[in-house]
């Protein structure tokens, strides 16, 4: 979502806000260069093996350690939920006329949860008894900005306009 407010304090001073609020959750699952992952696994198994034994679990290729494909779609857990929160506040005053100064200051706070998790119903999980994973990582950054603009319009033609900007 996003959030957005401004406002004159007086005919010469202006201020206002921006929030922007994100939230994303990312489950995905094991592929693109990865022997057990489901393409790959797809792939490779034999075509004769069946899906599931007699007794519900995974059928495995008893001459070959290719993962079951089924199993390498459905049980692991691989996900990412990122936040983030950005933010500006702006103050604007004219000096004199035609003369403006503006302040802006930014925020922008970022949050990544990692989670990765292998059963033992997987090739990846069965040998060490089950696998898991956890990362949190975040991220602030601020900066500023200080403007100095003056615009003079002449007649109906022609305008003169100058700015100095510093940035950190």
């Amino acid at each position: 979502g996003r959030f957005n407010l401004d406002h004159n304090v007086s005919d010469r001073m202006r201020t206002g806000f921006s929030v922007g609020l994100n939230r994303s959750i990312n489950n995905r699952i094991q592929n693109d260069n990865n022997i057990n992952g489901v393409l790959s696994t797809a792939v490779l198994v034999a075509s004769d093996i069946p899906a599931f034994r007699a007794d519900g679990t995974y059928a495995k290729d008893p001459g070959a350690s290719t993962e079951n494909p089924l199993a390498a779609a459905r049980e692991p857990l691989i996900s990412a939920i990122n936040s983030r929160i950005i933010g500006t506040q702006y103050t604007e005053f004219e000096f004199i006329k035609n003369f403006v100064y503006r302040s802006t200051f930014g925020l922008d706070y970022l949050i990544f949860n990692d989670r990765t998790f292998f059963p033992t119903t997987t090739n990846t999980g069965r040998g060490v008894n089950g696998s898991a994973f956890a990362a949190n990582a975040q991220d602030l950054n601020f900066n500023h900005i200080s403007s100095f603009n003056y615009t003079k319009r002449f007649g109906e033609k022609h305008t003169l306009s100058g700015q100095a900007v510093a940035e950190y």
